[in-house]
């Protein structure tokens, strides 16, 4: 440490890159913490369900809305693994996304901010063996600030599913208990 006091011009340099840094490090987004509103669901094979996936975002802080922009940022995306087991059944739902211009892409982003809870539909395979399954859920995103961004992560969830012996009855299309409903009027 003497030695620093022997010159004070790199004293006030490594300070003032020090002071330069802490700007920077304190406008960076936190990484956005993931999880599951259940740890585990029971389904028959065929069967149709929804699984609630939260995202907790530090105020400030933001993801990108599930829409796909071109071009633009890294929309939140989902996926689903093992295909032998279940499969992602339709679009995922969430909360309205606060909708803002983007000069820097000319498109009306929609981000989501807070704690968010995005609806995933799944199938569970007719050919789904009874018993309990893992499945993984990946959710790709990016975390943001109006300064900054991160770079798009993957998060891993594991879902547990418990298959039962029981098939379910056949499903009835909409149109066809519209049309039965219609009949019985």
């Amino acid at each position: 440490m003497a030695g620093l006091r022997d010159r004070p011009s790199q004293v006030i340099l490594l300070l003032a890159l020090l002071l330069s840094a802490m700007p920077s490090l304190a406008g960076q987004p936190a990484s956005a913490r993931w999880s599951l509103t259940q740890d585990a669901v029971q389904a028959a094979p065929g069967a149709r369900l929804q699984v609630g996936i939260k995202v907790r975002l530090d105020p400030g802080s933001y993801i990108y809305s599930t829409r796909k922009f071109e071009p633009g940022p890294q929309p939140t995306s989902f996926s689903l693994g093992p295909a032998s087991l279940a499969t992602l059944d339709g679009p995922v739902g969430h909360p309205p996304p606060k909708l803002e211009w983007n000069e820097g892409f000319k498109v009306q982003l929609e981000m989501l901010e807070g704690d968010v809870v995005f609806q995933v539909p799944l199938l569970v395979s007719a050919q789904a063996p009874p018993g309990e399954h893992t499945l993984d859920l990946l959710v790709a995103s990016q975390t943001c600030t109006h300064s900054t961004c991160l770079l798009p992560r993957k998060n891993k969830l594991a879902l547990k599913l418990v298959v039962s012996a029981a098939a379910p009855g056949p499903a009835t299309p909409a149109w066809l208990r519209a049309a039965d409903e219609v009949a019985e009027a």
